[in-house]
């Protein structure tokens, strides 16, 4: 019920105080559910953001390393097409956008060893669903990736060095009349499941520091040690270490 009161004498009707301060109130309660839902809607947005996101690394990682081997098969841009291509199949599989497929940038090069090196870029316009009423449609996430195509066989061997002895088993070291099931994937001979002749190559990193105009390298067999009930003579070469 609206008060009357006599101010500078004129009559004036007021509300009461319980009134106005429930007015105040609801204003207060709209404004907090407003920050609320916008609180809430950047969290649903930057939720599906971090999945897009994840989902897009995934995709370029998967489609560099598929890439990488095609693009040692040609040369300057057939080399770039036929990596391309098996790219682009692998961001298919993964669901990413056309757009994002159609526009995405990539390289042919080479590494400091010589193997071919193949990048992509790619971005994604990712649409958002709260954000919109703050003026942001979309979010761009870009991602690249690098892989090398190393067609040289990497073979690791012990520290030690009495007698060539192993202290750990090697997948490299049981000799080429072996198959692959018992440890050397390597050099097998007159293997019935990859029959040919085999050849491989090595590569030496030699470091920058380096000054001499020589490098010696030594190759050796170590089959004959690890075969039990073996009496096999060793003779070493002149060697020196570094």
């Amino acid at each position: 019920m609206k008060k009357q009161e006599l101010v500078e004498g004129k009559t004036v009707e007021r509300e009461p105080k319980s009134l106005r301060e429930r007015g105040q109130s609801i204003v207060i309660l709209a404004a907090g559910i407003l920050v609320l839902l916008g609180f809430t809607g950047l969290a649903v947005d930057l939720g599906a953001l971090w999945v897009r996101d994840s989902q897009l690394i995934s995709a370029v990682d998967a489609a560099v390393l598929a890439g990488a081997p095609e693009a040692r098969t040609g040369s300057g841009v057939n080399a770039t097409a036929a990596a391309d291509s098996k790219a682009i199949s692998f961001l298919h599989t993964n669901d990413i956008p056309l757009d994002t497929i159609q526009n995405f940038t990539s390289a042919v090069g080479q590494t400091e060893l010589g193997a071919v090196e193949y990048t992509i870029t790619a971005t994604w316009q990712v649409d958002t669903y709260f954000m919109v009423l703050f003026g942001f449609d979309q979010i761009a996430l870009t991602r690249s990736a690098t892989a090398a195509y190393f067609p040289l066989v990497d073979i690791y061997a012990s520290s030690r060095v009495e007698s060539g002895v192993l202290s750990t088993s090697n997948q490299a070291v049981f000799g080429p009349n072996s198959c692959t099931r018992l440890g050397d994937p390597f050099t097998p001979i007159n293997s019935p499941w990859e029959p040919g002749v085999y050849s491989y190559r090595y590569r030496i990193l030699i470091p920058a520091s380096y000054d001499k105009d020589i490098v010696r390298v030594e190759l050796f067999d170590t089959d004959s040690f690890n075969q039990s009930n073996n009496d096999v003579q060793i003779t070493h070469s002149n060697r020196w270490y570094t």
